[in-house]
This record gives C-alpha cells, structure tokens and sequence, in this order.
C-alpha cells in the first residue's frame, strides 16, 4: 500500500473497515465509518435521547410535574406552567388570558383609566365654552376684534366641523349648532353643509348628527326648526341658505340653536 498512514478503520467490533474520511462521534468519541458514524448504528453508550419513558417517571408523583389551574371550580392541570403576565398566577389554557380568570391587577386598572378619559372630555368640553364665550363676546363689540374674532373662529371651525364630504368645498358653510338636550349633546355641534341646501334638509341633517328625534315629517308637532338668536331662519323650510345668505340673515360660520316648536 502506497499510503499505510491514511485513513483510520472503523472501532465498530464487526466491521474494523478503512475508511480514509472517517466520522468521530460527538459523544463517545470513537471513530467510525460512513456506514456506522450514527448514535443509534454503534450502539453508542455516551449518547443520551430526548424521549421520556414511561419509566422515567416512575416513582415520581403525579402533583410534581401538573400544574392546577388557579382558577376557581376549574380542575384542569398542565404539564408546564402558564402565567398570567399581569396577577403571575398560574391557569389551564382555557383561563390564561385577563378578561378570562378576571384578572386582579385588570379589574384594578379599568376603573382609573375610565375616571381619566371622563374627566379629559369634561374638561376639554369646559375649555371649548370659554373659548367659544370669549369669540361671541369679541364678535359682539365689533370693531377691529369683532371681525378678527369672526376671522378666527371660523377658522377653528372649519379644522373641526363634520358633514357631507360629498359638498365641494367651495360650497361649503359652516354653523355651530346648539341642539335642544344638553344632557345628550352637552358640546355643539360643528358642521358643514350646502349652499344650496333647503332650510329643511339643513334641519333634518343637524338633527341627524346630534342623534335628536326629528317629527318634521308627521303633520302635528313638535316641530324642529333653527334659530339665530331668537329669529327662527328655517321658515318656511323650501327657503335655502344662499337665500338667507343674500338677505343677510345668515353669515358664514354663525352659531345657531335647534329648537322644538
């Protein structure tokens, strides 16, 4: 043989085979050929599987190794632990989540988050007033500050108001309304609508969006109509409000009320 050196023979008993790329075992270490390089095909006394018997858990109680679920009158166990993020206890995977084992430290939270938002919209709602009260009060001297208030306040409405986005914006006008139940609508409503909409669609739209019930279809009242200070604008109701507009009966971004009738 040109080359004795090369090469090693296979330590398995019944083969003993040269093989010049011989495989190590990452465990015991020996080496072998390609045929018996594998664990399971040497019988390799150092290499350990991953399959748990059911001898390899003889012996040991069955309350070490299931987990009970902490959730009252529920019996289920697992196999591994499955904890709350929130209270750390431990649930079957039918009551792991919050809203599912009612949660301690959830039920906590939700009462303080709600008092927060409350209290940020009464606020935001009482600063809207002033404000609101500050521009009619400056609209009211006129002057020079009466028509930089106009200016103002109709800008800040035009960022907030709502309607048909349908209208083309150079058609657009746009009102605050007051809407008769204060409990239901305690903030005016801020919107846009058409120039060449009927007093009686602008009616029905502002009623529409403050969610008042409207019975201008049926032939007795109450009747809801829209006033400008005490002047009632929406009669007779076929009147649109580039009419009121050429009369000067209306201005863009007025503050109107609806009112019963």
């Amino acid at each position: 043989m040109e080359f004795p050196t090369l090469g090693q023979q296979c330590t398995q008993e019944d083969c003993s085979q040269l093989d010049f790329l011989p495989f190590e075992c990452a465990h015991c270490h020996l080496v072998f050929c390609n045929e018996h390089h594998m664990p399971s095909n040497h019988c390799c006394k150092s290499y350990k599987d991953n399959i748990v018997t059911k001898g390899d858990i003889e012996g040991i109680e069955k309350e070490k190794w299931q987990y009970k679920c902490s959730y009252p009158e529920c019996h289920m166990k697992e196999l591994v632990p499955i904890h709350c993020v929130k209270c750390k206890r431990h649930f079957c995977l039918s009551h792991r989540h919050c809203d599912q084992h009612e949660c301690i430290k959830e039920v906590k939270s939700i009462p303080s988050v709600l008092t927060g938002l409350e209290a940020g919209k009464e606020l935001q709602a009482k600063l809207k007033v002033e404000i609101n009260a500050k521009l009619e009060e400056a609209k009211a001297a006129g002057g020079h500050k009466g028509i930089m208030a106009n200016k103002l306040a109709l800008m800040k409405l035009k960022g907030r108001a709502k309607g048909d986005n349908t209208i083309p914006r150079t058609e657009r006008i746009f009102f605050t309304v007051d809407c008769p139940n204060r409990q239901q609508n305690p903030i005016p409503l801020d919107l846009f609508m058409g120039i060449t909409w009927t007093m009686g669609k602008t009616v029905d739209f502002v009623a529409k969006q403050g969610s008042i019930k409207n019975k201008n279809h049926l032939p007795q009242g109450p009747f809801l109509h829209l006033f400008k200070g005490e002047t009632c604008i929406s009669k007779p109701f076929n009147k649109t409000i580039q009419q009121l507009i050429s009369e000067e009966l209306l201005v863009d971004g007025d503050s109107l009320s609806l009112r019963f009738v």
